[in-house]
């Protein structure tokens, strides 16, 4: 009898450390602020990282985002091979990869997907990074080829071959962009523009998509069809959504959620450095004004130089915003060997007056009250205001300051409903064309609306197809001199820091890269 008891006890203990040990693995939720709803969770259509921060969470493509390095590792694909000129790339694909419904992820899975957006008639955003680079796609998004000859080939269930129209170094790294993550066509096909929705997303990554509340959470849960789940210890990951930073603030210092990614109060930044749980870093993100070139007086070169001189770029990075940038005049960041060198005065208000007589406007007489458009935060409010007050101050003229919400100032700017706007802008991969292709005819839409210069656009396609980095590093710094000592589309402020908080006492896994290339699935709980 005292054998038996001893043997139930036993085994209610080993019952209640089950239970224990199960219910802490359930409980492992991890919340984040971003601040902001995301564009889209269609890989095909974001076109902000915080969509891609959220994206990177659901769905894997070829290769993924490095969170140690900020470069590439593998992802669907294991390893691939590069052909000796550089123009063809094998990859072979992981055994055990499925959609989170369990149906199986092949080489023409991926074909396919790829397929599908550049035959697509609605504006992908980055469709240019996917038609630009392989062989004939940019022919067949244009509808002049058949998909067979486009330089995607599938060889087997597991090997896909993609071959470029010319050498690019920085191929890989393009991959880790989410135009090029596969989407589960068999899902898109039965639910269309409605795929995304939590009923009925099917996912490739860590996570499934859980709930959604717009401007409040988007929440994944785990996805235990991913192909290395085993190694996620995160059971749920809440990205926090609404657009006030001092309301995520709170939840974090009332241990609601365990990290705010740059959507920390302004003001309060100084006073967290020296904390524990803050983490700055630099970034490969510039701070700029577009500028509309289709909008008079913007059209004149000479009032744009005006209102770029006209910004005391240093007073603001230190004095309004705390020394938490860089003032800079300068489009790119230092990536690969690439500087541009020169350095430029950061403000000359002679010059700026100069400028906007010669332009037909003396002393700000009879110019037209512009409008600056804003993402509505505190950095981008105190950036308009202070601009707004220098240029009354410099070139004596009024703007007015319009603040709206991140989607519709995304969808303003590629649509060009705005006179100036407010912008930032991170590299879709590592290397300086990221900040220079946006200024091309075909892109301005991304930098500065309606703005087109030929020599530009032919540098550019020069520099793809040099071979010789050096030759290739002077056509870039020919680029960077046009945009920003000739032309004038748009007016660079600084270079962004990253700023963080980050539970150290709860979790680790997570550290910072100047890509910003996060992956939430490798946080796991600090062992007490």
């Amino acid at each position: 009898m005292i054998i038996k008891k001893k043997l139930f006890l036993i085994l209610a203990i080993i019952v209640v450390i089950s239970c224990t040990i199960s219910k802490t693995q359930e409980d492992l939720i991890f919340g984040v602020g971003i601040g902001n709803e995301p564009t889209s969770l269609d890989p095909q259509f974001c076109s902000d990282k915080l969509g891609q921060l959220i994206i990177n969470e659901l769905f894997v493509g070829l290769l993924r985002g490095d969170p140690k390095t900020g470069g590439y590792r593998p992802g669907l694909a294991k390893s691939w091979d590069i052909s000796h000129d550089n123009t063809c790339y094998t990859f072979y694909l992981r055994d055990d990869i499925y959609w989170s419904d369990g149906v199986k992820i092949t080489a023409d899975t991926i074909k396919s997907s790829y397929i599908m957006a550049l035959e697509s008639d609605d504006k992908i955003p980055n469709i240019n990074l996917l038609a630009s680079k392989i062989k004939n796609a940019k022919e067949f998004h244009t509808t002049k080829l058949h998909a067979d000859e486009v330089g995607i080939r599938v060889i087997n269930e597991k090997t896909l071959e993609i071959t470029l129209s010319t050498p690019t170094i920085y191929f890989l790294d393009m991959l880790t962009n989410p135009i090029f993550i596969p989407i589960p066509i068999h899902v898109v096909k039965k639910f269309g523009n409605k795929w995304t929705s939590p009923e009925n997303m099917v996912t490739s990554g860590p996570f499934k998509l859980k709930r959604r509340t717009l401007h409040e959470e988007v929440s994944l849960e785990k996805n235990k069809n991913f192909y290395d789940a085993k190694n996620v210890a995160i059971n749920e990951i809440n990205f926090i959504t609404v657009n006030d930073a001092r309301r995520i603030y709170s939840m974090y210092e009332h241990n609601e959620i365990d990290a705010i990614f740059n959507s920390i109060p302004l003001n309060l930044i100084n006073e967290l450095i020296l904390r524990e749980d803050f983490y700055s870093a630099d970034i490969s993100r510039v701070g700029f004004f577009s500028l509309n070139t289709t909008v008079k007086p913007l059209d004149n070169v000479k009032v744009r130089e005006a209102l770029s001189l006209a910004v005391d770029r240093e007073t603001l990075t230190y004095r309004v915003l705390d020394n938490n940038f860089k003032a800079s005049r300068k489009i790119s960041p230092n990536l690969n060997n690439y500087n541009y060198g020169k350095k430029l005065k950061l403000y000359n208000p002679r010059k700026a007056e100069k400028l906007l007589a010669e332009a037909g406007y003396p002393d700000g007489k009879k110019f037209p009250t512009l409008r600056i458009q804003y993402n509505n935060n505190d950095l981008e409010k105190e950036v308009a205001i202070f601009i707004q007050g220098q240029w009354k101050k410099v070139l004596n003229i009024d703007v007015e300051i319009e603040p709206v919400a991140w989607n519709t100032h995304i969808s303003n700017i590629l649509k060009g409903q705005y006179e100036i706007s407010v912008r930032s802008w991170q590299g879709d991969y590592l290397d300086p064309m990221a900040y220079f292709d946006i200024f091309t005819t075909k892109n301005s839409h991304l930098s500065s609306y309606g703005y087109s210069n030929s020599e530009l656009d032919e540098l550019l396609v020069k520099s793809e197809l040099e071979s010789d980095e050096k030759i290739r590093l002077e056509l870039l710094k020919k680029i960077e001199e046009i945009i920003i000592e000739k032309d004038y589309p748009i007016i660079p402020i600084y270079s962004v820091v990253g700023n963080y908080l980050f539970k150290n006492d709860k979790w680790t896994g997570w550290s910072t890269n100047n890509s910003e290339r996060f992956a939430l699935s490798e946080i796991k709980p600090l062992e007490e």
